[in-house]
């Protein structure tokens, strides 16, 4: 069969469902990742699948960092936040636009038997609905969509579903004759272990989560004897483009992590390599390491509150402290928090004795180490990507009647 995967416009969530497009290439069946932003198609081909340009030239994470740059939303004078929100997503609306014009060609041309899609990708039923094939949504952590009331997202809704859409977002499934629902998807794929999830997941399909944090080289530091405990913070790769310099707090975080006796590891991409400069003494900087190759050695990780750090440590066990920055990243933390698997921080700068104290509260408890090494078994129970690629064959062998 024919899949087409719809990621949405960052590299970060691309990577949530490389293990299920890999599982249902190795299966046989042919596999098209739409990429409608540069940094997603670099990610694709990267990861050894066939991408599917589409769209225009807008630069997401530039227009995302337009908004708040120059000065926190805090310090904006009243109402300047929201007409620089308004302004960026009329400019969103008219990218989507002209990228779903683009992604509704091909998928006519090549016919898909399948679309899975990222859940904050709610363009996708503009292919799935008018070639009546199912859709199928693939997390990429805890439920944030549904939470947050995304258009088609699977959260009930109160009255008129067109009144509670974005004006910009009905005009564009008017135009490609799709009336909008609550939910368009048949199933949910979901990688996010329950003690992290959000509860009624709808049409829930559980699958194991398998790290892969992008592709890279192993160095053989990482195979030698350790004397101390290893550490590894990372900051991700979006915070700081969001943010600015303000965004960048892993220098004073890694300051606090030294003082304490243990190994520390700074996982960063190339662009925050080059913003902390030197780093402090007794840290060891890792350029563009994934973390998938990392964790495994480490015995506890500071990190941002991105789902794929989150994910990848609750796969391997590793406990966590978190720092989130932005709102997807807050539930993270409170999911973390709440299955005792790590400690969440108050949201941007911590404090550098916090940062100490957290750190060495998951090192050396045993309750938390217990619960994180209990997920990792969670997680491992799942079903596999190879599995769940199966089932979707089965879905699309024996699809539910119209509407979904």
């Amino acid at each position: 069969m024919r899949v087409l995967f719809v990621p949405f416009l960052m590299a970060s969530h691309y990577l949530h469902q490389v293990p299920l497009a890999w599982a249902l290439r190795a299966a046989g069946h042919e596999v098209r990742i739409a990429t409608g932003q540069p940094q997603v198609a670099d990610a694709v081909l990267r990861s050894g699948l066939t991408a599917v340009p589409v769209g225009g030239d807008y630069d997401l994470i530039s227009e995302m960092s337009a908004v708040t740059r120059d000065q926190p939303v805090e310090r904006m004078a009243p109402g300047e936040f929201r007409r620089r929100n308004r302004e960026g997503l009329e400019r969103y609306a008219r990218a989507v636009a002209e990228l779903t014009g683009d992604l509704a060609g091909f998928a006519r041309r090549w016919r898909p038997d399948l679309v899975v899609a990222d859940p904050m990708a709610t363009f996708a039923p503009l292919v799935s609905e008018p070639l009546g094939v199912p859709l199928v949504r693939n997390l990429f952590g805890p439920d944030l969509t549904r939470r947050l009331g995304f258009p088609g997202g699977g959260a009930p809704v109160d009255g008129d579903v067109r009144e509670a859409w974005p004006a910009p977002l009905v005009r564009l499934f008017d135009a490609h004759g799709v009336e909008p629902r609550a939910d368009f998807a048949v199933r949910t794929v979901d990688s996010c272990p329950g003690a992290l999830q959000l509860p009624g997941v709808p049409n829930r399909l559980p699958m194991r989560y398998v790290p892969y944090n992008g592709p890279g080289e192993e160095p053989a530091w990482l195979r030698r004897p350790r004397g101390r405990p290893r550490v590894c913070l990372t900051w991700g790769t979006v915070n700081a483009s969001l943010r600015g310099e303000a965004g960048f707090e892993a220098p004073g975080i890694l300051a606090a992590l030294a003082a304490l006796d243990v190994e520390v590891v700074a996982a960063l991409s190339a662009t925050d390599r080059a913003r902390l400069g030197e780093p402090p003494p007794g840290v060891r900087v890792a350029e563009q390491l994934p973390l998938h190759l990392l964790l495994p050695t480490c015995d506890a990780i500071f990190h941002h509150g991105g789902g794929g750090a989150m994910l990848t440590a609750a796969a391997l066990g590793v406990p966590q402290v978190v720092s989130a920055q932005s709102t997807d990243q807050a539930l993270n933390a409170e999911q973390i928090a709440g299955a005792g698997v790590g400690i969440a921080l108050p949201p941007r700068a911590a404090e550098p004795e916090e940062v100490k104290a957290a750190m060495a509260a998951v090192l050396f408890e045993d309750e938390t180490r217990a619960r994180a090494a209990a997920l990792r078994v969670d997680v491992r129970s799942q079903p596999s990507p190879a599995q769940v690629a199966a089932r979707l064959e089965r879905l699309v062998e024996d699809p539910p009647e119209r509407p979904y």
